[in-house]
């Protein structure tokens, strides 16, 4: 029997991007999380995905007038007014601490057979131990035909392992790939166009030791093939 990180229980791949163009998709969920709250990410998705606000994060969508259709956590940061506000809202204790609101939340979407999940509030402030947490939990919570972003108004993270993707993205923005421990590297635009300034061409990509970083998209679309497991930052333009 599979155990559940939540109290409450209740190869489609599919890029934020296109998301957008697409509407809305049951199969589709965005987790606002407690952290620097992003408006115009929020506002562009809670149109097309079901919300899941974690715990605190519903006194933040509260205060911009946005209703979720899902409030998930332990309760200890959501307001009185919050609550009450929401009473309409399902509510989903999950009290095990051992997880991370935004690891429950994951989860709590894949079981309501989610096959995009796209992930904001969640990166900045003071709290780069939360940063670094989460890109931890996106190789954790890889899993082959879901997409899992981490995403702000201008970028895109996501974890990669052994496969090739194709994306839009705005020329000039700017590009990573960080192998996460480790991963070999490559890219190409369209037919007879450089995709990265800087071209990866099997390129060793190392944690701590060999990255791409603050190269810049040249031309639209872009495939990267990865073999191994690596971090993928790119620009997005909303």
């Amino acid at each position: 029997m599979k155990t559940y990180l939540y109290v409450l229980s209740i190869i489609n791949f599919m890029w934020s991007g296109d998301l957008l163009a697409s509407g809305r998709d049951e199969h589709s969920f965005l987790i606002v999380a407690n952290g620097p709250f992003d408006l115009e990410v929020v506002e562009k998705y809670t149109e097309i995905c079901e919300t899941v606000a974690l715990d605190g994060a519903a006194n933040k969508l509260l205060q911009h007038g946005l209703t979720p259709q899902i409030i998930l956590g332990d309760m200890d940061s959501i307001s009185e007014e919050a609550c009450s506000a929401f009473k309409q809202v399902e509510f989903i204790p999950a009290l095990n601490q051992d997880y991370t609101d935004l690891e429950k939340g994951i989860e709590f979407c894949k079981d309501r057979g989610a096959r995009s999940i796209i992930i904001t509030c969640a990166l900045g402030g003071d709290r780069i131990d939360h940063t670094l947490a989460n890109f931890s939990i996106l190789k954790r919570q890889y899993q082959r035909g879901i997409s899992i972003t981490l995403q702000t108004s201008n970028k895109i993270t996501q974890f990669l392992q052994d496969e090739e993707v194709t994306f839009e993205a705005p020329i000039g923005g700017k590009f990573g790939l960080f192998g996460f421990p480790a991963a070999v590297g490559s890219s190409r635009g369209k037919a007879g166009a450089k995709g990265l300034e800087w071209e990866l061409n099997n390129y060793s990509l190392r944690l701590g030791e060999q990255e791409s970083a603050c190269n810049i998209i040249k031309s639209s679309p872009v495939t990267i093939s990865v073999s191994g497991e690596a971090l993928m930052v790119r620009p997005i333009k909303l």
